[in-house]
């Protein structure tokens, strides 16, 4: 009776074995075990809705610059604000109320 020899070096059998089982556990660690880096060290941000009233001298530049989210375009802060409060120029009024985006960072 014959017996087929697929390795003929014992060695290079453990090798091969070890190698195939090495690419087994980083498919699936890749797959499975590693959660996304970034979702795992950012806070949840929310935004919430301020009403502020406009005092003598201010204008939706200052305004921008001091409720805008950091790494936020005050270009496009500035026009957050006017599309969510309906203004269509860039002129606010003393007196007047406008409602802004302040986004915090939750803690649990």
């Amino acid at each position: 009776m014959k017996s087929y020899v697929l390795f003929q070096n014992k060695s290079r059998f453990i090798l091969i074995l070890v190698l195939i089982l090495f690419v087994v556990q980083i498919i699936l660690t890749l797959s499975l075990g590693i959660p996304n880096v970034k979702g795992a060290t950012e806070q949840p941000v929310c935004t919430y809705f301020y009403s502020i009233q406009i005092q003598r001298g201010d204008n939706l530049w200052t305004i921008a610059q001091t409720y805008k989210p950091k790494g936020e375009n005050i270009y496009s802060y500035i026009e957050r604000i006017k599309k969510l409060n309906q203004i269509k120029s860039n002129r606010i009024y003393a007196g007047d109320h406008l409602i802004i985006l302040i986004e915090k960072k939750d803690s649990y």
